[in-house]
């Protein structure tokens, strides 16, 4: 940082804030505070990566300045060197333009374009007319609108700064003690440089900050942009100082990598059907390979009733042939009981009843017939009583009265008789016409 100040040199109203700069070898700006020495800071984070500090685009300094103040400028701008040379800044000063070039058009348009402007105050800087009414309210008016940083620097005394447009913002070297009023002016330009520092980190960080948030407002965004999203795309331009090509690699990556997403997804999702698919397809074998599990059981679960049934038809037709059988064996042995109960019957009652009579009427000697042979066959017939004559209103009067008669058995001839039979019988032969066998 340089020796500390001759404190007896120093002024006493300048002394407390000096102090406290000295000792805490810190740099204020606004209402914050930075470590220059933040290892964490971006600034130290592209001091240990000089490829990060390539990549990224260094921060404008433009210096608005008296030319009579030109030495001390030289001098600050020599200070600065350490930032340029660890890529964090770049400079513009008048002393650039190039010759045959438009010198106000070439200060406005840096003045617009620039991240920090510094403001070398002197008494040459408030009464150039140029400088205090031109470049002073452009720089204030960016300062107030937000799009760069303002640095007022104290380069030598001047009457009444507390009251210029430039007093209410940090004013350096620190405690507003001028440059040439300090014993050491390389002491007052580490410290303007360390404040300049200071302010470079924390526009890194706003930049960093605000390229994150464009990239994010990027990938939100549909590709290609539409012509509505073209104002608010000039705006992140301004605020991320992202130059036309960088923009356009950014879209194309963003592109390229929807793409290369897009494709995944459309693989994730062939793959996604692939597995559903064969899933579906295990599924369907399982439900064909269970249905015909299914329909094989159910087979020959009919398979077995039917057995079953057919099993349980074959004892009942058995039951039932057997049931024949016995009840047909039980017909046929009443019926064989009954036709010996019945032929027992009538040998009882033939029996009983008189038989039926062959008689050889040769036999007979009283008949004195001269054949040898001459048989007739008797029936039987057994007695009784019955109804003789006609009941009233029937008949005639010779069949009256109706009565009944008693009959016993007798013998009655089985075919007609023959006059042979009845000449036997009778010893006499009625007949008008004669043969034996004649009826």
């Amino acid at each position: 940082m340089g020796s500390p100040p001759d404190w007896e040199n120093v002024p006493d109203e300048f002394k407390a804030d000096l102090a406290l700069r000295t000792n805490a070898g810190s740099v204020f700006f606004d209402s914050g505070k930075s470590d220059y020495n933040n290892k964490e800071s971006p600034l130290s984070v592209r001091q240990s990566n000089p490829r990060l500090a390539m990549e990224q685009q260094p921060i404008e300094v433009f210096f608005s300045y008296s030319r009579e103040d030109k030495p001390l400028r030289d001098k600050l701008e020599i200070h600065l060197s350490s930032l340029k040379r660890q890529g964090v800044i770049t400079s513009w000063h008048d002393r650039q333009i190039l010759a045959g070039s438009e010198w106000k058009e070439e200060i406005d348009h840096h003045i617009q374009t620039a991240d920090i402007i510094l403001l070398l105050i002197s008494p040459n800087f408030v009464n150039s007319q140029y400088c205090y009414e031109i470049e002073l309210p452009d720089a204030m008016a960016r300062h107030e609108a937000g799009s760069a940083y303002v640095v007022p620097i104290l380069l030598r005394p001047v009457a009444g700064w507390k009251n210029l447009p430039f007093a209410k913002l940090q004013l350096y070297p620190t405690g507003g003690l001028p440059v040439t009023k300090w014993p050491d002016e390389d002491d007052a330009f580490v410290d303007i440089t360390e404040g300049i520092a200071a302010a470079v980190e924390a526009l890194l960080q706003q930049r960093q900050q605000a390229r994150a948030e464009f990239d994010e407002w990027l990938v939100r965004s549909p590709l290609p942009l539409p012509p509505e999203s073209q104002p608010e795309l000039e705006q992140w331009q301004k605020r991320t100082h992202f130059s036309d090509s960088e923009i356009s690699e950014k879209i194309s990556a963003i592109a390229a990598q929807r793409q290369a997403q897009a494709q995944r997804a459309e693989q994730q999702q062939r793959e996604q059907a692939d597995r559903i698919r064969q899933e579906q397809e295990r599924l369907e074998r399982e439900r064909q390979e269970a249905e015909q599990a299914r329909l094989a059981a159910a087979r020959e679960q009919e398979e077995r009733r039917k057995a079953e049934q057919a099993r349980q038809e074959l004892e009942r037709l058995l039951a039932e042939q057997r049931k024949r059988s016995l009840a047909e064996q039980e017909r046929k042995e009443q019926e064989r009981l009954k036709a010996e109960q019945l032929q027992q019957q009538q040998e009882s009652e033939a029996r009983r009843k008189p038989q039926p009579l062959t008689i050889d009427l040769t036999r007979r000697k009283f008949l004195g017939l001269s054949s040898d042979r001459i048989p007739l066959d008797l029936i039987p017939i057994p007695g009784g009583k019955f109804w003789m004559g006609s009941p009233d209103g029937e008949g005639s009067d010779s069949e009256k009265p109706r009565h009944e008669v008693a009959i016993a058995p007798f013998y009655m001839s089985k075919y007609p008789i023959t006059q042979a039979q009845y000449q036997a019988v009778m010893d006499q032969n009625l007949s008008s016409f004669k043969g034996e066998n004649e009826t």
